[in-house]
């Protein structure tokens, strides 16, 4: 399964242009692409639009394979069932923000921590042991921050979060763990 983010909205620029959906897809680069998970494995994209507008999100097979699929879309703000921490919060320089995150059976755990500004933040999850499964730290302030994965069985997380630079940094940290039931496979 590959995800493509379009900045604009492809159909009115497909009707505009009297194109097919396939075409103005065809014709257009995507923002943003996600494809690097093997099969029957949750694909995972971060998206922080520029600007106001609509953006548009396509869904296709790879080498022409098809299966079922959930599509997933969760902001900043909205506290949902899927998303049982949406929280604003401020770090020191030197400081380590602990937040418990649990996966619900083998279903996937996501966290987002969006730092205001130009803001500099790393995030990595650890296991129960302590032991870091990923870590997310692209260098750059304002960047995002994310981590994913896909437990295959209940676990408890811990996210830590601290900051990349002297200053105090406010983010918002967005945890995503995944309540309903998904196949992880292509029954």
């Amino acid at each position: 399964m590959a995800v493509a983010l379009y900045d604009s909205d492809l159909l009115a620029t497909a009707d505009s242009q009297s194109l097919s959906l396939t075409e103005a897809l065809q014709s257009l680069p995507s923002a943003r692409i996600a494809q690097d998970q093997p099969a029957s494995v949750p694909e995972f994209m971060i998206y922080t639009p520029q600007s106001n507008g609509t953006q548009t999100v396509a869904l296709g097979g790879v080498e022409g394979t098809a299966g079922d699929y959930k599509l997933y879309l969760f902001d900043t703000i909205t506290v949902t069932a899927n998303t049982p921490l949406v929280l604003a919060d401020t770090i020191s320089p030197g400081q380590t923000k602990r937040y418990p995150v649990a996966s619900v059976g083998a279903r996937p755990v996501a966290v987002l921590v969006r730092p205001n500004g130009n803001g500099d933040v790393a995030l990595v999850l650890k296991d129960a042991n302590g032991a870091v499964v990923i870590s997310s730290d692209y260098g750059r302030g304002g960047s995002p921050e994310a981590a994913f994965v896909s437990p295959g069985t209940s676990v408890a997380y811990t996210a830590e979060v601290t900051t990349r630079g002297d200053a105090a940094v406010s983010y918002t940290i967005v945890v995503i763990a995944i309540r309903d039931n998904i196949s992880m496979s292509n029954e």
